[in-house]
């Protein structure tokens, strides 16, 4: 019986395609894109926690690696950042931002998918822009010293209109 080749290489391809969605990894992750707006207070750090939502939706276990690219890894530090989901599982990654001035930072944090069996990657990037406005500190020395004069100056004006008003009881008092 001799088969002919349009048949063997059909069967060929449908067997790679077969395995190759068998052996598919996916990856999913939310919040792929974030753009956010903040202020600085001049001369002091601006701290701040973010997050990625990190799906397994492939058919067994996936390892998972959360990374900053090179454009944030001296700002960010990721809480958990290795880790295996399960089947049908999530897990929000939280991660904390540093940032010492005003300025539009922008970068990546890395969302690594592997398959323990077959070794196969796939990543994901969360892509993150965060616009940070330097505004003035609210407690400035001069307002202070302003605030104590004024209230100095309005306690003296209290003292002599006190004095005032006593001596003039006390007048009216002797020619009584």
């Amino acid at each position: 019986m001799t088969k002919s080749p349009t048949l063997i290489v059909a069967l060929f391809f449908l067997a790679i395609l077969s395995v190759s969605s068998i052996l598919a990894l996916t990856a999913s992750i939310d919040n792929p894109k974030m753009v956010l707006f903040k202020n600085i207070t001049e001369g002091k750090k601006l701290v701040f926690d973010n997050s990625v939502v990190v799906l397994n939706d492939n058919n067994g276990s996936v390892n998972i690696s959360v990374k900053a690219d090179k454009d944030w890894e001296q700002y960010v530090v990721i809480k958990d950042g290795e880790f295996v989901l399960q089947e049908g599982e999530n897990k929000e990654v939280f991660y904390t931002i540093t940032l010492n001035k005003a300025g539009i930072y922008a970068g990546n944090i890395i969302v690594t998918f592997t398959d323990p069996e077959s070794g196969s990657r796939l990543s994901l990037a969360q892509r993150l822009v965060v616009q940070v406005k330097g505004v003035e500190g609210r407690s400035n020395n001069k307002t202070i010293i302003y605030i104590s004069l004024g209230t100095l100056v309005i306690l003296i004006i209290l003292l002599i209109l006190l004095m005032a008003a006593k001596n003039k009881f006390f007048r009216a008092r002797r020619r009584r």
